[in-house]
């Protein structure tokens, strides 16, 4: 239960911010995934498949972004997004979870990237 309410309050998004980045990750991830179709119907070598992680990063990390609710960027600075813009987090106890969630958000986008990026990379072509 404590975990819910901290996870909660560490949310530093509001529904316009998170509805926004659910979309561009969605779309961003759809944009990847032909990239990366298109790579492999060419027969383009792994190596230069690899390039897809910075795409599949950017999908991925805005998609945990809108999940987790929270942005790691404005975390990191001890901001939060409000109906009127943005904000600094005044609650140092609250600063703090919102970091930890933004590192959670980017770790999750990382791994993501690493792993469909390495799965698409290890698809052998013809």
């Amino acid at each position: 239960m404590a975990a819910t309410t901290t996870t909660r309050r560490a949310c530093n998004l509001t529904t316009c911010g998170q509805n926004e980045r659910l979309r561009r990750g969605v779309v961003s991830f759809t944009l990847t995934m032909i990239a990366a179709v298109v790579l492999l119907k060419y027969d383009v070598a792994p190596g230069w498949r690899l390039l897809l992680f910075f795409p599949f990063f950017i999908a991925s990390n805005a998609l945990f972004m809108g999940l987790y609710r929270s942005c790691g960027g404005m975390a990191f600075q001890g901001l939060r997004q409000t109906d009127e813009g943005v904000e600094k987090i005044a609650n140092p106890e609250l600063r703090v979870e919102t970091w930890r969630m933004g590192k959670r958000v980017i770790l999750s986008g990382l791994c993501t990237a690493a792993v469909v990026t390495a799965l698409v990379a290890l698809i052998p072509t013809s």
